[in-house]
């Protein structure tokens, strides 16, 4: 028997919750969260990338949290910045950069 998810749009700022469970993320509670995040919710157009953003901040988090994490501002950067060359930018050759509004 499926679950019946619940549906949700951005306007309900469900999202917000899950950037701050994300922050407390552990290798052992990520499991959980990306299938909540992935099961619980019928999404929208925004919500999706809200749930994908919480899942990718929450696995950071996690990693971070463990024995081996703990990393410096400059390592969070280059962690950024291998996320968006990786994810976004695969087959880019020149430089990029990121403007704050």
């Amino acid at each position: 028997m499926e679950l019946k998810k619940k549906k949700i749009t951005e306007e309900m700022d469900i999202h917000k919750e899950w950037y701050k469970e994300a922050e407390e993320m552990t290798l052992e509670k990520f499991p959980e969260f990306q299938k909540k995040l992935t099961e619980e919710y019928q999404h929208d157009y925004g919500t999706i990338c809200h749930a994908i953003s919480a899942a990718a901040i929450a696995a950071a988090y996690a990693v971070n949290n463990a024995d081996q994490g703990r990393i410096t501002g400059v390592q969070a950067s280059c962690a950024m910045m291998g996320f968006m060359r990786n994810w976004k930018y695969k087959n880019n050759k020149t430089a990029f950069e990121i403007e704050e509004n």
